[in-house]
């Protein structure tokens, strides 16, 4: 193993462990950017409950609230937008083809964090 990619497996590992303390968006966000997901798209989501999130971002209703487990969330957390200029910065990630269909909607990903109420 190299040296950069024990580095990074060090890393990783910290910002694993950074989830025991601190906020849980603060702590998501750092993962996913110690992973290479890195973007300034971020905004508050206020308040950070899953009415509001459906009420944001499920607008035709398709979530379905008994296998998301709405009644297990205690918060959800916007953490970023992952748009067509990070995906093309970043390897991970195959770009969307807007050629036709309805593939061509999509451009973005989000990200969010979300609290459970159990543990398990």
């Amino acid at each position: 193993m190299s040296v950069s990619e024990q580095q990074a497996k060090a890393s990783i590992n910290e910002a694993l462990s950074s989830f025991a303390k601190g906020k849980l968006a603060d702590n998501a966000r750092n993962l996913f950017f110690t992973l290479g997901y890195r973007s300034d798209r971020t905004s508050q989501f206020s308040p950070n409950t899953s009415d509001n999130f459906i009420a944001s971002f499920d607008i035709d209703h398709k979530l379905n609230s008994q296998k998301a487990l709405l009644e297990e969330w205690l918060s959800v957390d916007f953490l970023f937008q992952f748009t067509g200029t990070e995906i093309a910065d970043n390897d991970q990630f195959v770009e969307f083809d807007t050629s036709s269909g309805e593939s061509a909607f999509f451009t973005s990903y989000l990200f969010f964090a979300i609290a459970l109420r159990r543990s398990a």
